[in-house]
């Protein structure tokens, strides 16, 4: 059980490893003017993420205020009036939150699309230029899918990280400070919840990296599969083994739909428990 427990987790420190390195090759590809780009989305995301806090905050202090009013028995007018500010106040601190919001997304979404298109035509500006006797050992419906999806996943990583992850950790580590402040034990009992989700992520990692990495290769097998069977389709048709061909392509759909599957039910399953 021990030697077990270890190996797991020396994989996952291995696998957050790998991560870091993957993440440091993507920043080093991205050319300078976009990485400004990158950082001014940072400063929305931080701005939002304190406007995120603070309708929080001001949302527990109209609680507290309307609590007090009603114990010291303040006359309803004052009791309206102090609700209405507060309530002003966090109108006011979401719409902000949603204007830079958006502003963050579009700024990542267009430096995105920029560096797809860039990484698109630099691809092929290579691949015109390689030797054409490396080819011959892959499949060219395959080569083609690999190499977009090569580009699909290092946008994505870039997508990830400015739209999902970093938003989250920022917008957490405030509120975990302000709690700290405010409230320490709550602030102790929201610490506990990070091993919880470090764990189960963990977890995730460990157990769907293979399957995605098996998805992706099952994709570019389909993709060769098609380009092959179209590029000699006059022999399918003269050879009469279009039922067997279609049956052969079946069975390799089937097999990555019941593969995908399972894939998404543990995704769900772990996205579930994640506190």
């Amino acid at each position: 059980m021990t030697t077990h427990s270890t190996h797991k987790r020396a994989a996952f420190w291995s696998e957050l490893r790998m991560i870091c390195h993957r993440a440091r090759q993507v920043w080093h590809m991205v050319p300078g003017s976009h990485k400004w780009a990158f950082g001014g989305a940072s400063l929305l995301m931080a701005i939002t993420s304190i406007s995120a806090v603070c309708v929080s905050v001001t949302l527990g202090k109209l609680v507290d205020d309307m609590s007090s009013g009603v114990h010291q028995q303040v006359s309803r007018e004052e009791l309206l009036w102090t609700a209405g500010l507060l309530l002003g106040i966090i109108a006011g601190l979401v719409l902000m939150r949603e204007v830079f919001n958006v502003l963050r997304r579009y700024l990542v979404e267009n430096t995105c699309t920029r560096l797809d298109k860039l990484l698109s035509v630099k691809v092929v500006s290579h691949l015109l230029k390689v030797d054409l006797g490396s080819l011959t050992h892959e499949k060219v419906g395959a080569l083609n899918g690999r190499i977009f999806r090569s580009v699909d996943g290092f946008m994505r990583f870039l997508r990830a990280g400015f739209l999902d992850f970093f938003p989250v950790i920022v917008t957490g580590l405030l509120a975990l400070g302000v709690a700290f402040v405010k409230a320490p034990l709550i602030g102790v009992l929201m610490l506990g919840v990070i091993p919880a989700s470090i764990a189960l992520t963990a977890r995730q990692l460990l157990s769907q990296k293979d399957i995605r990495l098996k998805l992706i290769r099952n994709r570019e097998e389909l993709d060769g599969t098609l380009v092959e069977l179209l590029g000699g389709l006059d022999y399918v048709r003269v050879a009469n083994t279009h039922g067997q061909e279609v049956k052969r392509f079946a069975r390799a759909a089937e097999s990555r739909r019941q593969t995908e599957l399972r894939h998404h039910v543990a995704m769900a399953l772990f996205g579930s428990a994640r506190p």
